[in-house]
């Protein structure tokens, strides 16, 4: 939470005020019919995991496509502070190059 940086803002926050957390929310959610919700994450985070990326690539391919672009565009035009190639995916390899089903059974065999 974040106090408002201007005088005419005020910022409610009516779960916090419930003292429900996400849990709480996800149960309350389940128990009036309502599906579970996302996982919320800006789509070109570092830190997605491959069933994270696999998920997206295949449910909701635009946004795979804007964090591949998103990916290029940083490498293109760099990072501040930053000498290296930057990649969006632990592998180091492009976003739109790797292949995350072979990955994810190497994960289930344990090999990842």
């Amino acid at each position: 939470m974040k106090a408002s940086r201007h005088k005419w803002e005020t910022l409610y926050y009516p779960l916090i005020e419930k003292d429900m957390s996400r849990g709480d929310c996800l149960v309350w959610m389940k128990e009036n019919g309502d599906p579970k919700p996302p996982k919320s994450s800006y789509i070109g985070c570092p830190f997605h995991n491959d069933k994270m990326w696999l998920g997206m690539k295949e449910n909701d391919p635009q946004s795979f496509l804007e964090a591949a672009k998103f990916e290029k565009g940083i490498q293109r035009n760099g990072l501040p502070k930053l000498n290296k190639k930057t990649f969006l995916h632990r592998s180091l390899q492009p976003l739109d190059q790797i292949v995350f089903k072979a990955r994810l059974e190497g994960q289930a065999n344990g090999s990842d």
